[in-house]
């Protein structure tokens, strides 16, 4: 897989940050349409289907709330962190990936029933997670495991895949923003994973056989 590092892009930040908000401006009117189709079809869908879906929602919401009132552009603006157990977390956005990837088999391991809440806002902990799973199917695994337990200051997630592997020199890139290993990649989202744990107090690390298997391990930190 060839490294792509330049990824174009406009040098001029608050230009971004405009387009950006724009972006999460606009979206949210055919977020509107698809919330309207969930209530009037809601007899049509499964359980777990309408579960995911109202999920997904949620979390374009969250995100599109996160770059209209960003720290920088809302002065009182802070997340928000969820009242729901870490594990259910975890489960829902296993399962989101589950459905949108029948050829991969996931498995699921806790260590305990019950985890202290993250520092970390579930916002962003969904977004960091669904980056880490998303590379994990596009490197055509057939198998991934999550392994969550937990010490006394952390949680540590462990991410398993047997997918086709990264080698040393795209190791040696990883994290570094606007640097894609991915044809059509942009390079934002392992930055994004890297940053924001750092940001909260967290690390990850990630190693890998090529053609073989990878782990990535993200210690989060508890409230």
């Amino acid at each position: 897989m060839r490294l792509k590092q330049d990824v174009p892009y406009e040098s001029d930040n608050s230009q971004i940050a405009l387009v950006a908000q724009q972006a999460a401006h606009d979206i949210r009117s055919p977020l509107t349409a698809l919330n309207f189709i969930i209530k009037e079809q809601a007899e049509n869908l499964s359980p777990v289907s309408r579960t995911i879906l109202e999920a997904a929602i949620k979390r374009i919401n969250e995100i599109a709330t996160d770059l209209l009132c960003s720290p920088k552009g809302c002065s009182d603006y802070q997340h928000e962190h969820s009242a729901g157990n870490f594990k259910n977390i975890i489960t829902t956005i296993v399962a989101e990936k589950s459905i949108c990837n029948p050829s991969v088999a996931f498995s699921l391991n806790f260590d305990s029933e019950d985890y202290e809440m993250p520092k970390i806002p579930s916002t962003i902990l969904y977004r960091i997670l669904s980056n880490i799973l998303n590379n994990s199917c596009e490197s055509k695994a057939k198998h991934i495991e999550v392994v969550l337990s937990k010490s006394e200051n952390f949680i540590t997630l462990d991410i398993f895949d047997d997918g086709c592997g990264i080698s040393d020199d795209q190791l040696a890139n990883i994290g570094k923003k606007r640097i894609s290993f991915k044809e059509n990649g942009y390079g934002l989202g392992l930055p994004f994973v890297v940053s924001n744990l750092a940001l909260f107090g967290g690390s990850f690390k990630i190693s890998s056989t090529p053609a073989t298997k990878t782990k990535v391990s993200l210690k989060i930190p508890i409230c």
